[in-house]
């Protein structure tokens, strides 16, 4: 397993290259376009990590819809497909609602467990 996260991590630094450099060429050419009284206002460090973290944040992103959702969905459709074939159309039907069901309710927790107020270690908010 260690052999292939690796060979993944390998192949991938080429594409994590190419979108990182074109996205910072376009901002830069952004930056380069604004007015004087803008980069007079700005300070020079907040300006380069908030690019930094939004390059970071895109090669995140598309590394998780790469490796984690597109497999997950190819597993699914993969997994409908073969209860279609094996035995009917209504277990493949089953499988898909079932895991539909599932995603659409962990989505819905996620997000009303991200809008509760985080407690600190005394638990207090």
């Amino acid at each position: 397993m260690g052999l292939f996260n690796n060979l993944r991590t390998f192949l991938w630094i080429r594409v994590q290259q190419y979108t990182t450099r074109e996205i910072e060429i376009d901002l830069f050419r952004h930056l380069h376009q604004l007015s004087l009284r803008w980069h007079l206002q700005r300070k020079t460090g907040e300006v380069l990590r908030v690019m930094d973290r939004g390059t970071d944040s895109i090669n995140n992103l598309l590394n998780y819809i790469v490796f984690s959702i597109t497999p997950t969905i190819l597993d699914l459709l993969v997994a409908v497909a073969f209860f279609i074939y094996a035995f009917n159309w209504w277990f493949g039907l089953i499988v898909f609602l079932t895991m539909f069901l599932y995603i659409a309710s962990t989505i819905a927790i996620t997000e009303w467990r991200t809008k509760l107020p985080k407690k600190n270690e005394y638990g207090r908010q």
